[in-house]
């Protein structure tokens, strides 16, 4: 009887102390939110040491699953934030976690590859004259997307997922208000206007390229999708889920991303012909259906907009695509050297993720970096269950996607990559 009362005491206990740490965790992340609404939107100057001096404890003393929670809210918004010195502070709760107990955890393959990328990045970055803190920060970044991928997420990477779909969201809302503080709505569908070019400074925003953002929306819809159909959500996860990836499909045609519509198109496409299950075949319809109607109804001249988009002049070089390809191939294929070792990865603007991964580090550091992903990969389906091409669908659209911007050189916007890769073996675990 005693033992009964202790374990329900110490159950109770349990479910307070939870309480109360989602409590601080959610009041952190909507208080960081409102903070970059009031100074991107509405112009209240905050110094950038406010964003530190909230998070730095967040993020050292909270519990591994609320950092993850709040490190994966801050991801998309990372261009306004003093993203650097995160990246950092999360690194470091990463190696205290690893640490913790006397043991660093080292998994072989995946640990020694991101080492290895991580001195030839180095190296690299010397020889080039890249030393400034904006480029060193990348290979401290490797070694976050180790910690995280290798993490053992147990039975909360749907609420790591949720996070990481409102900083899609809350990215594009902040984008929205601030662009509309300056211009009306049908000014902002002109092509002088479009969403994410205005209001662009040198100064720290919440102001990303359309495409970038487009990057973001598809991976928020095609992944929290994925959550949705392999059950991983409960039923008001998955309302929250859909409606957050609603909110950045609309922040994303109003941008007027084409690669983003090719995208969405694509997907679902893939998603008819390979689901096996009629009723979700019927659901994705209906989500087509949807969109497309809300789109007509409620934003008619974003609609038209795109489609003038699409039959513009520029649309035969893909925006000056091809011709940036073409400078940076020759550049590439100019020597051995440059062959074998790249021409410099942030000398490689080329808006093709994978090219500027080829181009940019050579047939040496692309193939370490294939190696990697592969490691990745091979520890992601480590405990799968038998899957299908439509487990797949995220990280094939999200690689389409990323073919589009030059995502290479930045984590916070790698992170699509990484996040479907995790979802992936998420949605075919045996474990979860």
């Amino acid at each position: 009887m005693q033992r009964d009362i202790y374990i329900k005491q110490k159950n109770h206990k349990s479910k307070m102390v939870a309480n109360i740490s989602n409590g601080f965790c959610l009041g952190t992340i909507l208080v960081i939110a409102c903070l970059l609404l009031a100074r991107d939107a509405y112009g209240i100057a905050i110094n950038k040491y406010i964003f530190l001096l909230i998070l730095t404890p967040a993020l050292l003393v909270f519990k591994e699953k609320y950092v993850l929670i709040l490190w994966m809210f801050l991801m998309p918004l990372f261009v306004g934030l003093p993203g650097n010195y995160i990246t950092l502070i999360v690194l470091l709760r990463f190696l205290i976690q690893v640490i913790h107990g006397g043991k660093l955890k080292i998994y072989k393959y995946p640990f020694i590859l991101t080492v290895l990328l991580a001195m030839f990045i180095f190296t690299q970055n010397i020889a080039h004259k890249y030393i400034g803190a904006y480029y060193m920060i990348f290979i401290a970044e490797l070694f976050v997307v180790y910690f995280f991928i290798t993490t053992d997420y147990k039975s909360y990477f749907p609420e790591i997922m949720l996070s990481y779909s409102f900083g899609i969201a809350m990215t594009g809302i902040i984008m929205l208000v601030a662009t509309l503080q300056t211009y009306s709505f049908s000014d902002l569908l002109s092509v002088a206007t479009r969403l994410g070019y205005i209001g662009r400074t040198t100064e720290m925003t919440v102001i990303i390229d359309p495409n970038y953002y487009g990057l973001f929306a598809i991976t928020s819809l095609s992944c929290n999708w994925q959550m949705i159909t392999k059950k991983k959500y409960s039923k008001n996860q998955k309302k929250i889920a859909l409606i957050f990836s609603g909110i950045s499909i609309a922040v994303a045609l109003i941008g007027m991303s084409r690669a983003f519509i090719l995208c969405f198109a694509i997907w679902l496409v893939l998603s008819l012909l390979f689901e096996k299950k009629v009723s979700l075949k019927i659901k994705v319809i209906i989500v087509g259906i949807v969109c497309i109607g809300i789109a007509y109804c409620f934003l008619p001249n974003t609609v038209q907009a795109i489609m003038n988009r699409f039959a513009s002049n520029d649309m035969q070089t893909g925006n000056g695509r091809t011709v940036i390809f073409d400078k940076m191939e020759k550049h590439w294929g100019s020597s051995v050297i440059t062959m074998l070792f790249g021409i410099g990865l942030f000398d490689c603007n080329v808006h093709f993720m994978q090219m500027q991964y080829f181009f940019g580090l050579g047939l040496v550091g692309a193939m370490l970096m294939l190696l990697l992903v592969i490691s990745y990969w091979n520890w992601m389906k480590r405990k799968r269950k038998r899957c299908s091409v439509a487990d797949l669908i995220p990280i094939f659209i999200i690689q389409i996607s990323a073919s589009s911007v030059p995502t290479a050189q930045s984590l916070t916007f790698m992170m699509p990559v990484v996040i479907s890769l995790i979802v992936y073996g998420v949605t075919t675990s045996l474990e979860l």
